[in-house]
């Protein structure tokens, strides 16, 4: 039985792993009102895309910051890059492997981040990216992160220790937070980022290096995230509009699954097992989701008019993937407003048959991981729009 398991069991929380097309799965699609994108908490409705520009989308991010993610700081840091490897024969001479440290510094406090990054050989550069920070260090699981794959379609791929922004722990001592602590703080303040704001703020700042970086296309940057790194590839795409397209992979409760469904894993169990990732205003809405004036159709709807495509496993009904789908679903009117084709459809497509349109999507075989099919279908999906 795995950590996360026995969690449950200790919370008197049952794990259930049905399959999405099993009927019992498929009755429970309540009824249920969401929060309207284009509708001003006034009351008032948003007329073109100027008001949602200007006015929304910023009313919207605010209620995230506030309720769900925590403020991320925007005080600058003191940041050095220092290539530490670079291997121009990796992968069998395909592509060219660098190693760069990354030091952050504000006041007296300091922290280190290792980022890695295999550039395609023998094509024009600067090339277009994927980053992201594997759930997994490199190393172990590689075929989570298909490198020679990534690099013969003409990509570089860049990743970064999780860890070294924030371990995934609840002491907020150990990772990126001191850096921003005012005198004699030890936490973040009720309304501050939790550890899936610190791993958004990593990838916003691999984003600055890119543009240090000759051999990477700064503007043609994929930021991608399976379970828990979808959640902060999310939040990231939302708060840096520098990354062309936002990939969710499998990302669930506070990715891309809709809350008010309560299907799969819910606020209150994200809340009690993982009591660090979001903002400490976030646990007001244990088993209090229709309280929560915002929804993650919602936060999909921030990363327009750029690409975002949201992926989803058959068997992952952990993650909800028909409230995945649904949060794509009812992103569309925003994409619309903003000029893009959407999702261009409403209907849930088939199992291994993806949509890829403004907002992508696919349900494929198989359950709660990153796999090579869905690393083709995001490559297809950059062809597309980068």
């Amino acid at each position: 039985m795995n950590k996360f398991k026995r969690k449950l069991m200790n919370l008197g929380l049952k794990y259930v792993k049905p399959r999405i097309h099993d009927k019992k799965v498929q009755h429970i699609i309540k009824d249920y009102n969401l929060p309207d994108p284009l509708i001003f908490q006034n009351g008032e409705k948003v007329i073109d895309k100027k008001q949602w520009i200007e006015k929304r989308r910023a009313e919207i991010l605010h209620l995230f910051k506030e309720n769900v993610y925590g403020k991320i700081p925007t005080e600058a840091v003191e940041t050095n890059y220092n290539i530490i490897n670079e291997d121009k024969k990796a992968l069998n001479g395909f592509a060219t492997r660098k190693a760069i440290k990354i030091t952050f510094r504000r006041g007296r406090r300091q922290i280190d981040a290792k980022l890695q990054i295999y550039v395609p050989n023998n094509v024009d550069r600067p090339v277009p990216a994927f980053v992201g920070l594997p759930n997994w260090w490199l190393g172990y699981k590689r075929s989570l992160w298909p490198f020679k794959h990534v690099i013969q379609r003409g990509y570089a791929l860049a990743t970064a220790r999780f860890g070294d922004f924030d371990p995934n722990s609840d002491n907020f001592k150990n990772g990126v937070h001191p850096l921003f602590y005012k005198e004699g703080q030890t936490r973040p303040l009720e309304n501050e980022w939790g550890t899936i704001g610190a791993w958004s703020w990593g990838l916003i700042e691999l984003m600055n290096y890119f543009e240090s970086d000759s051999d990477i296309d700064q503007n043609r940057i994929a930021v991608l995230g399976h379970s828990r790194m979808g959640k902060a590839a999310l939040w990231a795409g939302v708060n840096d509009e520098r990354f062309s397209i936002v990939i969710s992979n499998n990302s669930g409760c506070c990715g891309a699954a809709l809350f008010r469904r309560k299907i799969g894993e819910t606020i209150k169990m994200i809340n009690e097992c993982f009591p660090h990732w979001l903002c400490f205003n976030f646990k007001k809405y244990n088993n209090r989701e229709f309280n929560l004036p915002v929804d993650q159709h919602i936060l999909i709807a921030l990363v327009a008019p750029r690409p975002v495509y949201i992926a989803s496993g058959q068997d992952d009904i952990w993650a909800d993937p028909i409230g995945e789908f649904l949060s794509a679903k009812h992103a569309d009117p925003v994409y619309k407003l903003l000029g893009t084709t959407g999702l261009g459809t409403d209907k849930m497509p088939k199992i291994n048959e993806p949509i890829m349109s403004t907002i992508g999507y696919h349900i494929r075989q198989g359950g709660h991981k990153l796999s090579l099919y869905d690393w083709h279908r995001y490559m297809d999906f950059a062809d597309l729009y980068l």
